[in-house]
């Protein structure tokens, strides 16, 4: 038990950390950010840590404090792919398409098998106007997992809205 291990090292970042991911996946986002913070105080250079407070911002729509974390992330950490990614899904959220995209494209040079990267970045193409860019980056989503039926859908959206401005 998460709270059993926290209780007997009050000083392992991780047990804070692992118990912050348990909040996130039961959405107490407020008590997650909280263990994840309290983590940091441990052990500030945890790049995994401020992914996941920044994650757990990003699920709250807090987007300066998940954009401010993720960024932390990759500092210490530049190889990052996920904080590349999560942070252009806050950019999107925000309006500025084009970070957004800038974020993607980082993610997927770090780690190009990453398919929620390629159908992020697809999304957001096809936001700017640019669907045959949303839909190569879908379909390339799509390869990577083929059995995933939201890229099927994304993909067979993208392919109707293309078929029907011609």
């Amino acid at each position: 038990d998460l709270t059993k291990a926290v209780e007997i090292n009050p000083r392992d970042s991780r047990a804070y950390s692992n118990r912050g991911i348990a909040w996130t996946g039961k959405g107490d986002l407020d008590r997650a950010i909280a263990d994840f913070s309290h983590a940091l105080e441990i052990n500030p250079r945890d790049a995994q840590t401020y992914v996941n407070r920044g994650f757990a911002w990003l699920k709250k729509d807090d987007l300066d404090p998940a954009i401010s974390d993720l960024t932390l992330a990759l500092e210490i950490n530049p190889r990052a792919a996920k904080a590349y990614n999560n942070r252009g899904i806050a950019w999107g959220k925000k309006g500025d398409l084009e970070q957004a995209i800038s974020d993607f494209t980082m993610a997927l040079e770090i780690d190009p098998r990453y398919a929620q990267a390629y159908i992020n970045r697809g999304i957001t193409w096809a936001e700017t106007g640019d669907l045959e860019r949303g839909l190569i980056d879908a379909r390339k989503a799509l390869s990577l997992e083929p059995k995933n039926k939201s890229y099927q859908s994304i993909v067979a959206v993208l392919e109707e809205q293309i078929g029907s401005s011609e």
